[in-house]
């Protein structure tokens, strides 16, 4: 079939896709309307077969209008028989060192590891994964996208990578290696300020970054933490209960609440505690942080009192569910939400910050500067900023 026709024929799919999204989207706000709103799905299905200038597969049709229904947020997908085994398979042990996001349509990266394959390969924040081995990325979600991203250790990924600055697509290879370092970076700033960056909050061992951060805040017992949870991601809850352990040893750390039945209190660890009560305590998010990280920023808001600065979060606040299908296949879906211990959510809409957090670009684009950390140093340090509230 020619390309042009191939292309239309993608279109079409989309469409109904995104035909097929209202109209359920809208069934579910209006249940008393359901059987009227199947109907218009009917409707359109007739007319897209009848009287589409090529003749229409149907199997593809229905195929894209379920894709479309299932993908309601970044954790929501429909996958045919076989697609879903990544899923069910154990996680491969190599990795290429950064994080992606969907968003726009495509993966966005959001976080290189320092020293990581993917530093080395020359990725950066804001670059898009198009392709992953040749086949394209668009509309991954974020389950699958950690899997496909992932392999044996001494294997590589072949991506296509549409940049971030200069927007043009390269071919690069990213080697696949076992993860290094501990997840976290912490730095003494001028200020004073104690800056800790959690990266890969999965892999963090909270004993070693307890007696890390205890060793640095009694060092400097003035020194504002500021908890920087950029780039932090995951739907790990084990993870969130081990860090806000060290801030808040056994409290309340977030709640599940499913569609239907008792919500599930997620506890802290009963980890020894590193933050000083009473210490003043900001977290820094943005748009990369997702999941726990959000969880976290709100964790520590409501522990420790911390403000929240930078820019609106992600909002992925779904927790997913793998459910087969009666005749093969199966869909991920959101069955549970993660919430604040205090009842806030952040599902699809993200976190407003207390303080929301503006910067410049260059006009060249060329600064490696971390402009939003610098602005967020400013912040704390004072600069005129009232101090935040303490919190039990």
């Amino acid at each position: 079939m020619p390309r042009n026709s191939r292309s239309r024929r993608l279109l079409l799919t989309l469409l109904f896709a995104a035909a097929s999204v209202t109209i359920f989207a809208a069934a579910v706000e209006q249940k008393g309307a359901a059987y009227r709103f199947l109907g218009v799905f009917r409707e359109v299905w007739a007319l897209v077969r009848e009287n589409y200038v090529e003749p229409v597969d149907e199997a593809q049709l229905l195929d894209g209008a379920m894709r479309g229904m299932a993908a309601t947020d970044a954790v929501g997908a429909y996958y045919a028989a076989g697609e879903e085994k990544p899923l069910t398979a154990p996680p491969a042990p190599g990795r290429p060192g950064f994080e992606t996001l969907p968003g726009g349509g495509g993966l966005v990266v959001v976080r290189v590891d320092e020293g990581s394959p993917a530093a080395k390969a020359g990725l950066e924040v804001g670059d898009q994964v198009w392709r992953i081995g040749g086949k394209p990325a668009r509309q991954t979600a974020w389950p699958m996208a950690r899997r496909k991203l992932a392999g044996p250790v001494g294997g590589q990924l072949d991506l296509t990578i549409l940049g971030g600055r200069d927007f043009k697509l390269r071919q690069v290879k990213v080697a696949l290696e076992a993860p290094q370092g501990a997840g976290y970076e912490l730095e003494r700033r001028e200020g004073p300020v104690v800056h800790l960056r959690l990266g890969d909050v999965e892999r963090i061992d909270a004993a070693a970054l307890g007696r890390d951060l205890a060793r640095r805040l009694q060092a400097d017992r003035s020194a504002t933490l500021l908890v920087d949870l950029r780039g932090a991601v995951s739907l790990e809850t084990d993870a969130l209960a081990k860090v806000v352990g060290l801030f808040a040893p056994g409290a309340p750390a977030a709640r599940i609440v499913p569609r239907g039945g008792a919500e599930e209190i997620v506890p802290a660890a009963q980890e020894p505690r590193a933050v000083p009560e009473g210490r003043r305590v900001v977290a820094l998010v943005d748009g990369t942080t997702a999941g726990i990280g959000e969880a976290l920023a709100l964790a520590l808001k409501e522990r420790t009192g911390a403000a929240i600065i930078g820019r609106t979060t992600y909002g992925m606040g779904g927790l997913p569910e793998l459910i087969p299908l009666s005749r093969g296949g199966a869909a991920m879906v959101a069955t549970r939400e993660l919430r604040s211990a205090a009842g806030t959510a952040w599902a699809d809409k993200g976190i407003e910050p207390d303080k929301p957090l503006t910067v410049q670009p260059s006009a060249s684009g060329e600064d490696r500067r971390d402009l939003l950390l610098e602005e967020a140093l400013r912040y704390v340090r004072g600069d005129g900023a009232p101090r935040d509230r303490r919190g039990a």
